[in-house]
């Protein structure tokens, strides 16, 4: 998961590679703000309405822990489709 925060074109990044780990902060913006856009991008093997329960409940759960609140402003998801390789060896070599 790659959390991401803007404001005034400056950005912090975190991310989460497994759930075996800690989030870790790739990049902080050293900036305090009042507003942020929350960009959650996520490659989960979960279904997409069953991810969206999850980011609905748990961002303003978090928000309201940190004293703040939060606006849902838009939420994309989708299943990716299966790759289709344009390129096949028709033989193994």
């Amino acid at each position: 998961m790659k959390v991401i925060g803007l404001s005034e074109g400056l950005f912090g990044v975190a991310n989460l590679v497994s759930s075996d780990s800690q989030a870790e902060l790739s990049l902080a913006s050293n900036e305090r703000t009042r507003d942020i856009d929350l960009i959650v991008n996520a490659r989960v093997a979960l279904a997409p309405e069953a991810l969206q329960e999850v980011v609905r409940r748990v961002v303003p759960a978090i928000t309201v822990w940190h004293g703040a609140t939060a606006q849902e402003v838009s939420m994309q998801s989708f299943r990716p489709g299966r790759p289709m390789p344009t390129h096949r060896y028709t033989e193994a070599r």
